[in-house]
């Protein structure tokens, strides 16, 4: 251990020393021509010297920022974990969406536990060649789209840093990430459609009718009230509602989907009772009465298992068809069959504002013409 007042030579070019009343280690230097110095904040002499190792990397590779040095506010010694906690309570302060909150925590705790993993403790600690090599990792580790998801929460993570004066400043503040393309996943024709529920009877059946002629997502489907007439026979409407919390729609937004008639035969059959949900899961052990919504996960291996007996392409891994997919032959048999794309739009709930057209933003679907629509597609009789 070093005595007091001692400057600790680091490599070539930088020197530590303790400094202050609470004897915080420090680095001094030269750097373009004048005298440097900069707090570690840290009191312990290994971290000290492995950030004097990281900041010398820095001058010589050209990659110091003058900006780390120390202002007379020094900052508070906050772990990656504990700006991951504050943060997150930030964001479930904001009413996000369940899911929206898991994305988030996953994220931003895989990039802690590499910072754990390579003796990284404090968020202030962080440079952008630590976040380089995280990047590195998780590009090899993940698809190109999950990638690039989870840098995206991380540079938000970091602003948000460096607003509460966290961080000296935002390592990624200069940074840009290109969002890549969509490639086209295609979707099931009609006949690979009805083979498919060939193989179905009872709520699955009406689970998988509903997301195939109807185009609305997994979680819209699930979450579809009984006790609150989402399904709406007499009316002929489906009713997507967006309530708050777990049952927010991912836009946030409510609308209706009307009812074609080859559906309607499935829903007219189900047996009118006193329950929450519409679409309840058989009785299991931890459910005897069945009184829970459709477990849509069992669903998915259900629905992938079927094509796979119909040695129909199935599972992202296989580049084939997933549950998702029925929501892409809506749309595509829709629009192949003549149905206005402003018309599926609307009953989709598709949106882009980057991309706005003039039929977006004038074009109003009457509920009598939404209803004219939907009996002009060729679902078939099943």
């Amino acid at each position: 251990m070093s005595n007091k007042g001692d400057r600790l030579l680091v490599g070539e070019r930088v020197k530590i020393y303790k400094r202050g009343r609470k004897q915080t280690w420090t680095a001094c230097f030269y750097w373009g021509g004048k005298h440097h110095r900069v707090s570690l904040r840290t009191r312990n002499e290994k971290a000290a010297r492995r950030q004097a190792v990281a900041l010398e990397a820095e001058l010589i590779e050209g990659e110091y920022r003058p900006s780390r040095q120390v202002t007379k506010e020094a900052l508070p010694l906050v772990t990656v974990a504990q700006a991951k906690d504050e943060y997150l309570a930030f964001k479930r302060s904001g009413k996000f969406r369940k899911k929206s909150q898991d994305k988030y925590t996953s994220a931003i705790r895989e990039f802690q536990m590499f910072c754990d993993g390579i003796g990284t403790k404090h968020i202030a600690d962080v440079t952008l060649r630590i976040f380089d090599r995280y990047r590195a990792k998780r590009s090899a580790e993940r698809a190109e789209k999950t990638v690039h998801t989870e840098l995206v929460i991380l540079k938000g993570f970091f602003k948000w840093c460096a607003e509460r004066k966290l961080v000296t400043e935002d390592p990624l503040a200069n940074e840009t990430f290109v969002k890549p393309r969509s490639k086209p996943k295609g979707s099931p024709d009609l006949m690979q459609v009805n083979q498919v529920l060939s193989q179905f009877t009872g709520p699955r059946l009406v689970a998988l009718s509903i997301l195939a002629f109807t185009g609305m997502r997994a979680g819209e489907c699930q979450r579809l009230r009984y006790d609150l007439g989402d399904v709406d026979l007499d009316g002929n409407w489906i009713h997507i509602v967006s309530r708050e919390g777990e049952d927010k729609t991912k836009s946030g937004d409510s609308w209706k989907v009307p009812i074609h008639p080859r559906l309607k035969k499935l829903l007219e059959i189900i047996p009118k009772s006193k329950r929450t949900w519409f679409l309840n899961a058989p009785p299991s052990r931890q459910y005897p009465n069945g009184d829970h919504r459709h477990n849509m996960k069992h669903l998915t291996e259900a629905f992938e298992e079927a094509l796979g007996k119909l040695d129909i392409p199935a599972g992202r891994k296989n580049n084939g068809f997933v549950l998702h997919s029925l929501r892409a032959f809506f749309k595509t048999h829709c629009v192949n069959e003549g149905i206005p794309r402003e018309v599926v739009d609307a009953w989709q709930n598709h949106k882009d504002g980057r991309r706005e057209t003039a039929s977006d933003r004038y074009y109003r679907l009457s509920d009598e013409e939404s209803q004219k629509q939907m009996k002009k597609v060729p679902f078939g009789d099943g």
